[in-house]
């Protein structure tokens, strides 16, 4: 058993009580750099959490505080070559699509770090823009689909809500990179200004 101290909600709930239903960029960067101080901390461990999602995101709002919580089944030691990824699809990262439709194990490889740092991304997104960004995290979704051709290659460019700041739009751009290996770190994406 795990006892926490009681926190008045969950992030989701949070957003979608909140002005537009969405968190201001001000707010969003703070409740940031929480939850990659304890993705930094995980991924130190050796440990990935597996399902980051707001829903997964508790808070305390007399003391403006966010912790990441359930680490159940989806969490597990690092290792490449394990299972096939599951999660909310919504977050999961592309790669984990991939995997898992690979009839033998081990055919295929994928870094279930670079995965959380993915799912925060598209956490991150949905704190500021109060949506995901597609209706299903599928390639015959064309938004989706949009997406990932704009997360890669010269020239290319992603289409974020008007309402994101350049500094917002670069860290996402990082965090959403298609490629796992071209992905930031949570150590990395803590440095980055639109965060401090």
């Amino acid at each position: 058993y795990i006892v926490m101290e009681l926190c008045d909600g969950d992030l989701q709930q949070l957003i979608v009580q909140s002005p537009g239903r969405r968190l201001a960029e001000g707010k969003a960067a703070r409740y940031a750099r929480q939850v990659l101080a304890a993705l930094k901390h995980c991924h130190k461990q050796n440990l990935c959490h597996g399902d980051v999602k707001p829903e997964n995101l508790l808070y305390k709002g007399n003391h403006d505080v966010i912790k990441l919580c359930d680490f159940g089944s989806l969490s597990t030691a690092v290792a490449h070559n394990r299972g096939p990824l599951s999660g909310s699809s919504s977050y999961m990262a592309p790669e984990g699509f991939a995997y898992g439709s690979v009839a033998a194990a081990g055919e295929r490889s994928y870094n279930p770090i670079a995965a959380d740092l993915w799912s925060f991304g598209i956490t991150l997104y949905v704190m500021v823009a109060g949506h995901v960004p597609w209706a299903q995290a599928t390639e015959s979704d064309a938004a989706y689909a949009r997406f990932l051709s704009g997360g890669g290659g010269a020239g290319a460019q992603r289409r974020y809500p008007a309402h994101f700041s350049a500094a917002l739009a670069d860290l996402l751009d990082k965090l959403l990179a298609v490629d796992p290996a071209a992905r930031c770190s949570a150590a990395q994406a803590l440095e980055h200004p639109w965060v401090n």
